[in-house]
């Protein structure tokens, strides 16, 4: 599965080039599904989502 090695490695943060970009936002939803808790991380998208400011 794409970006579960973040939950697995319990990243706070990762670096990525633009061609892993899914996969390090893929990495950021499954740590907030598993772990319930938001992460460090330019995901603007998920902030826009929550009523927050990107």
């Amino acid at each position: 599965m794409q970006g579960y090695d973040s939950v697995a490695m319990k990243a706070d943060i990762e670096l990525g080039g633009t061609d892993q970009k899914f996969n390090l936002l893929v990495g950021r939803e499954l740590q907030e599904a598993y772990r319930g808790r938001g992460t460090a991380g330019d995901h603007h998208d998920a902030a826009a989502r929550k009523g927050g400011t990107a």
